[in-house]
C-alpha cells in the first residue's frame, strides 16, 4: 500500500509540473487553458461554429461566448 501512495505522490507532482509548465507558456502567448482548447478545436476542424465548438467541448455555447470575442480582439 505504501508503494501505491509513493507513486501516487510522484503523479501528483508531475501533473502540478505540467500544469505550471503548461500556464506559463500560455501566459506567453496571451492566453490561457479555455482558449487554448477553443483553439485546438478551430485547428483541427478548420471551420466550425460556435455551437460545434461548444458541442465538441461538451460545454454550453454561452460559456465560450467571451473566450472567443477575446481571442477576436487578440487579432487585431
Amino acid at each position: 500500500m505504501e508503494n501505491y501512495f509513493n507513486q501516487y505522490d510522484k503523479l501528483k507532482r508531475v501533473n502540478r509540473l505540467h500544469k505550471i509548465k503548461g500556464d506559463k507558456e500560455l501566459n506567453e502567448l496571451g492566453i490561457h487553458v479555455g482558449q487554448s482548447f477553443i483553439l485546438e478545436v478551430i485547428y483541427m476542424k478548420k471551420s466550425c461554429t460556435q455551437k460545434e465548438i461548444a458541442d465538441y467541448l461538451k460545454i454550453s455555447t454561452s460559456s465560450i461566448t467571451n473566450p472567443i470575442k477575446r481571442l477576436e480582439g487578440k487579432r487585431s
